[in-house]
């Protein structure tokens, strides 16, 4: 992810994987790693359920926008 950071130069990346109720939250943003190096770049962790498919595009707008919650406040630096 850090590769594709560099080789696309953006500075904000989402590891995307289907919801479940094991994760013991709401779909969303589950945590952010900022990049060791570059403070400028985090990788976000998300999740989005793939039950009712009926409003997804908006569901994923959100969180590409930014409007679904960021469920860990801490930043992480990641190698």
């Amino acid at each position: 992810m850090m590769a594709y950071a560099q080789v696309y130069q953006c500075n904000q990346l989402i590891l995307l994987y289907p919801h479940h109720s094991g994760l013991g939250r709401e779909e969303g943003i589950l945590e952010t790693f900022r990049i060791a190096g570059r403070d400028d770049t985090h990788l976000h962790v998300a999740s989005v359920s793939l039950y009712n498919l009926t409003n997804i595009e908006s569901r994923l707008m959100k969180l590409i926008s930014g409007e679904l919650s960021v469920l860990s406040d801490d930043l992480t630096q990641v190698a």
